[in-house]
């Protein structure tokens, strides 16, 4: 596929990752066409947007007319703002300290647990604002943030004749959607998310938003897509399930070529050596730009003029050889990929015994990001 403008670059660092935002656009209407007429979308924009640039990614996602946008922090949905982004946003984590930013930059906070609402509600009464949008979120087995099912009474207690909040919005995180096996527990997550909502949604007389579904769930539970569905690792190129388009390429240049004679040892500690000659390429990119140290001495690999080849000696803080014997005629300058559509992200993230979301979530801020169209 060839790219033929490239929208934005800043910074110098050989090392880039190129983001696809026709790729982008095409998942987004990918998943557009898997939810039913009406039901809304949130697509999660947290971390950097999956390390691939907030900035560029809202601009989109806003003229794409997404329904809403979800961050983890405050201090991510300030820096959406900055931007002149007005699509609602979702704070999933917010913090006391966060709490006038929350309404000066008219964001709408996840509630999940009782201290936090009532924290909440006294800054609303001191700040004499009614009806401030909130979402609750409830905790139907991921055991983590949300309120558990026992704490529904006392939730409604202080809800129900509170003047200061709105609840806008009811939703529950799926624990293991993309994991056939545990599909017996998804289901038993969606029905105690239903009960639980009925439980509040009567008590406080109206329908909040209805959400539970993240993107596997999009992809396998399409009669719990309720009101809204919240679409993550999907957006950006990444499905257990679903094919959908490669957006980031993270890739770097040649900086040196050397022969290295037989016995030399390579990088630091001296951990791997070569039994003959060698054509050494040095590549600008180490851990601190998010190449794992744990691909070193041959684990890793990198696609060049065609061919993977194999890291050689440990990977450094910001730069990491490569063997270049099968690639006689490779140059200074020349591309080399870490991962994209020659090098998957799952085969990447399998070396590493994690997932694509720490891979995506780990590359440096220092990496020059490229956004780029078809």
């Amino acid at each position: 596929m060839k790219l033929n403008k490239t929208i934005s670059k800043t910074k110098t660092h050989q090392t880039c990752l190129e983001v696809n935002l026709t790729a982008l656009s095409n998942n987004i209407n990918f998943y557009k066409n898997k939810i039913k007429p009406g039901v809304k979308l949130l697509t999660m924009v947290k971390a950097f947007g999956y390390g691939v640039g907030i900035k560029e990614i809202g601009y989109l996602l806003q003229h794409s007319k997404i329904d809403y946008l979800g961050v983890a922090f405050t201090d991510e949905a300030v820096e959406i703002r900055n931007e002149n982004i007005s699509t609602p946003i979702i704070v999933m984590n917010m913090e006391p300290s966060s709490f006038k930013d929350i309404i000066t930059y008219e964001l709408e906070p996840s509630i999940y647990s009782i201290d936090q609402l009532q924290n909440f509600i006294l800054f609303l009464r001191d700040q004499k604002i009614k009806n401030y949008p909130v979402h609750l979120k409830l905790d139907t087995g991921m055991s983590r943030l949300g309120f558990l099912e026992h704490e529904i009474k006392q939730l409604i207690a202080i809800i129900v004749n509170e003047h200061t909040i709105y609840i806008k919005g009811i939703f529950s995180h799926l624990a293991a959607a993309n994991d056939q096996k545990e599909d017996d527990f998804t289901i038993s997550q969606i029905n105690l998310f239903k009960t639980l909502y009925t439980q509040l949604q009567e008590a406080i007389g109206y329908q909040p938003i209805k959400h539970i579904l993240n993107t596997s769930g999009i992809e396998r539970f399409i009669d719990a897509q309720f009101d809204m569905v919240r679409l993550g690792i999907g957006l950006y190129g990444f499905s257990y399930k679903e094919k959908v388009d490669v957006v980031s390429t993270l890739k770097t240049t040649i900086s040196q070529i050397k022969k290295v004679k037989a016995g030399s040892s390579i990088g630091y500690g001296r951990c791997q050596y070569v039994n003959e000659s060698t054509l050494i390429g040095v590549i600008p990119i180490g851990y601190a730009d998010g190449f794992s140290r744990s691909l070193s001495n041959g684990k890793g690999k990198v696609w060049i003029n065609g061919i993977i080849v194999p890291v050689i000696g440990r990977i450094s803080m910001d730069m990491t050889m490569i063997d270049l014997s099968m690639v006689p005629t490779a140059k200074i300058g020349d591309s080399v990929e870490i991962f994209g559509k020659n090098i998957p992200i799952m085969d990447l993230s399998k070396q590493l015994n994690t997932i694509p979301y720490e891979v995506f979530t780990t590359i440096s801020s220092r990496v020059v990001r490229s956004y780029v169209k078809d």
